[in-house]
């Protein structure tokens, strides 16, 4: 094939025009030619009206449940905190009640022990008080031990008298003599005077073997401790 010029009414020849094709990957391209080949964009498929329906609603549902869990979920803590301080506003009071039972049963324990021991102290007392009691009348000797032991705690040469009862006088008259010598002794009878005990006066003072007396002294020295 080949092209005609036409200038100025003269026929100008010019080059045959020959077609070319665009090379292939594996054959050799002309010099200072090249080529771009961009690649096609596919076509985007437009959505169902349907299916844009179904995803809307889809979502919402969706966001709907988050919505609702969040919000149990916050009632749940809600309805818990309430429930705690309802719990403490109730409870509180009768902890601390029962802390203060506790330290005033703590403290009653302790003062019915005491008052235990104390029962338990004057009952012995009493029993032996009986048993003591007992023994004196029917053991006369009793009375002898307790004035010889009363005038050994008084002054040896002092005149002394002795306040007997007066069951204890007839025996303790009989056997003066089985008391300390050598001094001036009188024995008198008083009534005031449980069996048993004698009070010896001196001028030095009195000793006080009264049995009675003896059980006096013997309790104040148990409840004192």
């Amino acid at each position: 094939m080949s092209a005609r010029l036409i200038k100025g009414g003269d026929a100008v020849a010019s080059q045959p025009f020959a077609p070319f094709s665009i090379p292939t990957d594996d054959q050799p391209r002309p010099a200072g030619l090249s080529f771009v080949t961009t690649p096609a964009t596919p076509a985007t498929t437009p959505e169902d009206p349907e299916s844009t329906a179904a995803r809307i609603i889809a979502e919402a549902r969706a966001k709907a449940a988050d919505i609702e869990r969040e919000a149990r979920e916050n009632g749940r803590a809600l309805i818990q905190a309430e429930t705690a301080a309802e719990v403490a506003r109730i409870v509180d009071p009768w902890q601390e009640q029962l802390a203060n039972t506790l330290e005033e049963l703590a403290v009653l324990r302790a003062t019915i022990t005491a008052q235990a021991e104390r029962d338990l102290v004057r009952l012995a007392l009493e029993i032996a008080r009986k048993v003591v009691h007992r023994e004196v009348t029917i053991d006369s000797e009793i009375v002898m031990t307790l004035a010889r032991i009363g005038l050994t705690r008084g002054h040896s040469r002092s005149p002394a008298t002795i306040h007997l009862h007066p069951d204890d006088f007839a025996y303790v008259n009989i056997n003066r003599e089985r008391l300390i010598s050598g001094q001036s002794l009188e024995l008198v009878e008083d009534r005031s005077i449980m069996r048993g005990g004698c009070l010896v006066r001196t001028e030095m003072g009195d000793v006080d073997a009264r049995i009675d007396q003896q059980f006096i002294e013997i309790e104040r020295a148990f409840l004192e401790v």
